[in-house]
């Protein structure tokens, strides 16, 4: 029993990129973009996130240099579909590739390279007081990395937002019916650009688990195909990030 308890400890830890690209694919969707270049995002988010890891061997430069590279491919591909009306599959097509061509150039100098001890001890396991003692629930779901912690955190974060508040309403309205939004005082386009730049940031942090946390040492093609899975679950999921 406890083998099996160990194997869906670590499908939560391996599962963790995931969760962020669904998420952050999840957001993108609401407002009326099918972003296909997630695997892209998270590829960006990888690179940099090491890179700035491995040149500072700070956990917090590397966590916000990944949000802010997957956010910045995700506005490329928002500058394009809301400004330049491209088309969406199109464009996000071309985000997956340009992101594994971004990682490849300018990661070639770091494949082999190890993540420096600090990140490594920052993120390492940590069992939460009372809810890590909760029989076999506990060691799958409460002996996890920060990094994990925080996913848990997103999924109600981002629940609350698009269910429970104005924001969140009018972010699907503007996905459902951007013509009434706009008619109703809403700002289609900042509601847009918001959330998709929101959607990279997620995609940029799923990418950086993977180079900072689930594995050690830089490979090349970290992300290896997961955020096309990422698409895939959003559908499974429902569009809802509690089902993600």
């Amino acid at each position: 029993l406890m083998e099996f308890v160990f194997f869906l400890a670590a499908a939560v830890k391996a599962g963790t990129c995931l969760l962020y690209a669904t998420l952050g694919e999840i957001i993108s969707e609401k407002v009326g973009h099918l972003n296909l270049g997630v695997e892209g995002m998270m590829q960006m988010g990888a690179v940099v996130g090491f890179i700035a890891g491995f040149t500072f061997g700070n956990p917090y430069a590397a966590v916000l240099c990944a949000a802010i590279a997957g956010a910045a491919g995700a506005l490329i591909y928002g500058f394009l579909t809301i400004s330049l009306k491209a088309n969406q599959v199109v464009t996000g097509l071309t985000l997956s590739i340009f992101g594994v061509g971004f990682a490849a150039f300018f990661g070639k100098n770091f494949v082999g390279k190890k993540v420096p001890e600090a990140i490594t001890t920052f993120f390492a396991p940590i069992k939460l007081p009372g809810l890590g003692d909760i029989p076999y629930l506990g060691q799958i779901f409460f002996n996890q990395s920060i990094y994990v912690y925080f996913s848990y955190f997103l999924v109600i974060a981002i629940y609350i937002y698009l269910y429970k508040t104005k924001w969140g309403l009018n972010t699907r309205m503007v996905g459902e019916n951007p013509v009434a939004a706009d008619a109703s005082g809403i700002p289609v386009d900042k509601y847009k650009y918001f959330n998709i730049a929101l959607c990279g940031a997620l995609c940029g942090l799923g990418g950086a688990f993977l180079s900072l946390v689930y594995i050690s040492i830089y490979p090349v093609n970290v992300v290896s195909g997961r955020g096309w899975i990422a698409v895939a679950l959003v559908i499974f999921a429902m569009w809802n990030p509690g089902k993600a």
